[in-house]
């Protein structure tokens, strides 16, 4: 039995409401939270594609179905002639989930749920009437899918931007400044309160050390709520799910790793001079740090930049900037004034006598540094 002409305009009408409602919700993210303006155009002119199937002059004594091909039905007919708000008895209708969303995320995924099966209903509802229509819309379906993914790319960014602003204090578990020590002990030490962060750096063990040590600090580091960082190997911060990579200038590309590791995770950067950051800051990372800022043992050779850098790679991004090199209690306060949001600290940490008692100095003067720039 044929769908009545009634039942199929009211069909289409719901639907291409429901579908440009979403992309206008989806948009305003694009506009005023992720300020990014090739997304929002990108979105708008979907939806403006979509509004210009339904938006041709009615033509005298038109019905359905249209049995000529047509570049666009005809809105006006929609509503004169499928609207009966108080009569859909899906109206009052809702899953549990609708009435909340707890994060940008499920703000996103429902409403590109509602934007793609609503498409799909028009697409399949506009054969009987239209059915030069239905090619359009699913490419325009497709389009859409691969819209949606970069709004959660966005979205993945956008947390962990937040989560990297102002991290304070970021203790690199180098193995060889351990000095033979277990790493699994000096990380119970390092581990106080207040450190959000820790890198592990082993450049000497084999492959299967690294990953027995990540392994075991990815674990201990989930029961603390720390974001856990894997230096140089992609595959072991992989294989243990750490949090994220830190990348050297000779190691595997940003994009390499991006692509092993997915938009969720953290990549960050090393960068010695201003023009390697202005490069790094055109990559997929998510944070970018500069330095040695001062001499440090740990690079002996390495000419320190200074300050300087800091306040210039601060003046071009928004990005979290952490400070590396030779960085103690005494000089942590000027990095972090000038424009820091953190500090990877190593020989100041594990060369102290005390591990817990200095990891717990350093925690404090970015608690109070941070918090006079908020």
């Amino acid at each position: 039995m044929a769908l009545p002409e009634k039942q199929i305009l009211r069909i289409l009408d719901a639907n291409l409401n429901r579908a440009r409602e979403g992309l206008r919700v989806v948009e305003e993210i694009a506009r005023f939270v992720f300020d990014d303006e090739a997304l929002q155009k990108m979105t708008k002119s979907l939806r403006h594609q979509l509004a210009s199937l339904f938006a041709a002059s009615p033509r005298a004594g038109q019905r359905l179905p249209v049995t000529e091909p047509a570049a666009a039905l005809d809105r006006e007919m929609l509503i004169d002639l499928g609207r009966d708000a108080g009569g859909d008895v899906g109206k009052t209708s809702s899953t549990p989930r609708e009435g909340k969303r707890a994060a940008l995320s499920d703000l996103i995924q429902a409403n590109f749920a509602r934007i793609e099966e609503s498409i799909r209903v028009l697409e399949e509802y506009t054969k009987p009437v239209a059915g030069g229509f239905s090619p359009k819309l699913k490419s325009m379906r497709f389009d859409i899918y691969s819209l949606e993914k970069d709004y959660i790319r966005m979205a993945n960014r956008a947390v962990k931007r937040v989560a990297l602003k102002g991290i304070g204090l970021y203790p690199i578990l180098d193995r060889d400044a351990m000095g033979g020590a277990d790493p699994i002990a000096v990380a119970r030490q390092v581990l106080t309160p207040g450190v959000a962060m820790v890198q592990y750096r082993d450049k000497s063990s084999s492959a299967a050390e690294v990953c027995r040590v990540c392994d075991e600090l990815r674990r201990m580091t989930s029961r603390k709520g720390v974001i856990l960082i894997v230096n140089d190997r992609v595959d072991i911060a992989h294989a243990v799910g750490a949090d994220g990579v830190h990348l050297g200038q000779d190691d595997m590309p940003v994009a390499s790793a991006r692509e092993i590791l997915g938009s969720k995770k953290i990549i960050g950067k090393s960068t010695h001079s201003f023009p390697q950051a202005r490069r790094a800051l055109k990559e997929d990372i998510d944070y970018i740090a500069v330095g040695p800022i001062f001499s440090t043992p740990t690079k002996p050779g390495a000419k320190p930049v200074g300050c300087e850098l800091i306040v210039r790679v601060r003046a071009m991004t928004d990005k979290p900037i952490i400070a590396i090199g030779g960085i103690t209690a005494k000089n942590l306060p000027e990095v972090l004034d000038a424009g820091a949001d953190g500090a990877a600290v190593i020989s100041a940490i594990l060369k102290a006598k005390q591990i817990r008692t200095s990891t717990r100095a350093l925690v404090n003067i970015c608690r109070r540094k941070l918090k006079k720039k908020v």
